[in-house]
């Protein structure tokens, strides 16, 4: 009695009756990744590089050096006050004017100067006006988070004083509704730690320069690691930005 049997033979299927008679190749497709990816226009994973997964690749200033990232498999930069990556115009143009969006990223400091920056931006020279949105961590662990700074008057939303300590992982999701800036704030070993926003109108100029761990002009170096840093065209629901914060091993 003649017997076939099917087996599987590294990712092939082969069917056989004493000999080989057909090998069929097996598609698995990619699994999706752990969090949305709709309205995401700007993705740095920092995988040994400072590339951007939609082509806006940043520029690495200094001497980059990597570590485990926060998902645990990834790298993450790491930054001695005096490295940064500087980016293209495409971070401005997404959080200009009344657009709503949203700024995710990770982050952990060695130190509380009197000031630092996660994210900056300015126009060329170093005005203090027409600045985007950015990130700036004080000494006395305080985020600020401006959506602009004019001459008239300033969009920003803060979390409370103490919220950031050094040697900490902390996740924050940030941004503009359309009508509120608002601040997320996750700490590693605790979860959710801060959930705030403010009503603004300021709108803002789409022609700024970025940078990574400093201002887009200068001054403001930042001491620690950084890792995933993600801009979406849309404000994330509470359950998506959660899919962000749960896509870490450090929770």
């Amino acid at each position: 009695m003649n017997i076939v049997r099917i087996i599987k033979w590294n990712n092939k299927l082969v069917t056989f009756n004493d000999k080989l008679i057909r090998t069929e190749s097996v598609y698995t497709p990619p699994a999706p990744p752990p969090y949305t990816t709709d309205g995401l226009v700007m993705e740095y994973k920092f995988d040994n590089n400072c590339n951007d997964t939609y082509g806006h690749n940043g520029t690495f200033n200094g001497t980059p050096r990597y570590n485990i990232g926060i998902d645990g498999s990834c790298a993450e930069f790491q930054l001695n006050g005096a490295d940064y990556i500087s980016l293209d115009t495409s971070y401005g143009q997404v959080t200009y004017g009344l657009n709503p969006y949203t700024v995710a990223v990770w982050f952990k400091v060695n130190t509380l100067p009197s000031y630092q920056i996660v994210i900056g931006m300015y126009t060329t020279g170093g005005t203090t006006t027409n600045e985007n949105h950015a990130l700036q961590l004080l000494s006395d662990g305080t985020l600020v988070v401006y959506g602009e700074r004019t001459g008239t008057g300033t969009r920003q939303q803060n979390s409370n004083v103490g919220d950031f300590v050094t040697g900490t992982w902390y996740f924050t999701a940030s941004g503009y509704t359309g009508t509120k800036m608002f601040l997320k704030v996750y700490k590693v070993g605790t979860g959710l730690i801060r959930d705030v926003s403010t009503a603004s109108s300021i709108s803002t100029n789409g022609t700024n320069v970025a940078n990574i761990g400093r201002w887009g002009f200068n001054g403001g170096p930042f001491n620690g690691f950084i890792d995933q840093f993600r801009v979406y065209t849309r404000v994330l629901t509470d359950a998506e930005i959660a899919q962000l914060w749960n896509s870490g091993v450090g929770h």
